[in-house]
């Protein structure tokens, strides 16, 4: 892992992973606080970088001195449950991959966000949580020194390991994040290395919506409409199929919530109707809109929508 001033959450962390890991990596870049101590207390390898502003180096530099056969990587303000490690284990033993996916809860309170899911409070990683909004990436492969994460931020191993010609599958086993909750995270920080990573590929329209939505997280809504309205544009031109992670509803989905931030309440709401048009199964353009016009004065057509959604 990478870390920086996440002593207030790593004890949690490196606990929930005692007994399933034999090697523990913590490349520091720039704590205050007592990150190395705590670290260190589980046994972890620590490693002192300066901060580089691209995540890609240091996630690169922590899995560079990784020992045993497999990587697996979390962050500070992420958990493990321990009932999940056999289910962890027995992935890696069944053959079917070299590569797994793994789906992180990120748990919030903001009901708007995509795919935001309430919590049953059958979990004790839920914490007392009311919901949690998905994403999925690749956090578990078999050692290999070509296998490299891309990109200044949001980055991924999943390009390498397919020029690689890994075989990815799934994990069913959830990562339980709390960063939007402790906010421990400065959004000022994604921005800086989202505007890099467009930079460096101005074609990569996953790169521009991961921005838009930092720049929405940082209360740029301006900013964050003009790069969400190229993506919007660029997605009706060509398919969505060759950017890793990238929904074409969910670049639709954002849009809405943008202009809703902008408080063009008109403009947000064609764009739910639009896309409840077009995407009839989604429940979240239901959701919004069911705030947006509750919001508006209209309970009727409010509880419709939340019908709907439910």
């Amino acid at each position: 892992m990478i870390a920086r001033n996440g002593a207030s959450s790593l004890d949690s962390c490196l606990t929930s992973i005692c007994g399933l890991v034999e090697d523990i990596v913590v490349v520091d870049t720039g704590s205050t606080d007592d990150t190395r101590a705590v670290a260190e207390r589980y046994g972890a390898r620590v490693y002192e970088e300066a901060w580089t502003g691209n995540f890609s180096v240091h996630r690169n530099s922590s899995i560079g001195h990784a020992r045993g056969d497999w990587v697996l990587v979390l962050d500070c303000d992420e958990v493990l449950s321990q009932q999940d490690h056999a289910a962890i284990r027995e992935t890696i033993a069944n053959g079917q991959g070299n590569a797994f996916r793994l789906t992180t809860r990120n748990y919030t309170s903001q009901t708007d966000y995509s795919g935001w899911t309430a919590c049953k409070g059958d979990l004790p990683e839920e914490k007392g949580q009311i919901g949690w909004y998905p994403t999925t990436k690749v956090r578990l492969w078999k050692k290999h020194p070509e296998v490299r994460f891309e990109g200044a931020v949001h980055e991924l191993v999943e390009p390498s390991l397919k020029r690689l010609g890994f075989t990815i599958a799934d994990c069913s086993t959830a990562v339980h994040h709390y960063g939007y909750v402790d906010r421990t995270r400065n959004p000022a920080e994604y921005v800086d290395a989202g505007e890099e990573k467009l930079r460096n590929d101005p074609s990569d329209q996953r790169a521009r919506y991961e921005l838009a939505i930092s720049y929405r997280d940082a209360g740029r809504f301006e900013d964050a409409r003009v790069c969400i309205v190229e993506v919007v544009e660029a997605v009706q031109k060509e398919s969505t199929d060759h950017y890793e992670y990238l929904s074409e509803e969910l670049v639709h989905l954002v849009h809405a919530d943008i202009l809703d931030r902008l408080e063009l309440e008109d403009e947000a709401l064609r764009k739910y109707e639009w896309i409840v048009k077009f995407f009839p199964q989604s429940y979240q353009a239901y959701n919004n809109m069911g705030t947006l016009v509750s919001r508006r004065g209209d309970k009727k057509r409010a509880v419709d929508c939340y019908q709907r959604a439910l």
